[in-house]
């Protein structure tokens, strides 16, 4: 997520048309870019473990192979389905769990997040619910608000996290 937010921030510094995207089956996010009228994939993280899919280390002369690279960090999902199908590559974006993300939108979820957290000792996010129920008034009305806030940003954005406030159980039962 870091990678395609950063990307997406640069490219739109210097003028070009991009989105961030993510997939949850593939637990991956990337760009595209529009350029001359058509949307690429471009994925900067691709490699960055230096390995490719299941097939073990990517070899030297394929890392350094400035058309291997080039096919992957700028592909359509046609030549992607082409790849995979001549065996040039064992894993495309292409997924039916595609979505956009609003990444700028994100960092601003997240530092509301941050917030939250740092109000309820702790940070536990699986017990704030109830370190939120013992926190004083005035803490309990802040956490609030700001997780009010969280929740309009995830309603109008397609967010890269959740974010959940867990309810305390009740006594006895359902």
């Amino acid at each position: 997520m870091d990678y395609a937010a950063l990307f997406e921030a640069s490219a739109r510094r210097v003028g070009i048309r991009t989105k961030s995207v993510m997939s949850q089956s593939l637990n991956h996010a990337w760009n595209a870019v529009h350029l001359d009228g058509v949307w690429w994939n471009v994925d900067v993280t691709w490699n960055a473990g230096g390995t490719v899919t299941s097939a073990g280390a990517l070899p030297d002369q394929l890392r350094n192979d400035v058309d291997f690279r080039r096919r992957y960090l700028l592909t359509t999902a046609a030549s992607e389905a082409s790849m995979l199908s001549f065996g040039l590559t064992q894993q495309t974006h292409l997924t039916d769990d595609v979505r956009e993300v609003d990444f700028t939108k994100t960092l601003q979820a997240m530092a509301l997040i941050a917030r939250i957290e740092g109000l309820i000792s702790g940070g536990d996010v699986m017990t704030c619910a109830q370190q939120v129920a013992s926190a004083d008034v005035d803490k309990s009305i802040e956490i609030s608000g700001l997780y009010q806030e969280y929740r309009r940003l995830e309603e109008g954005y397609s967010l890269a996290v959740k974010f959940r406030l867990r309810k305390q159980p009740r006594k006895g039962g359902s």
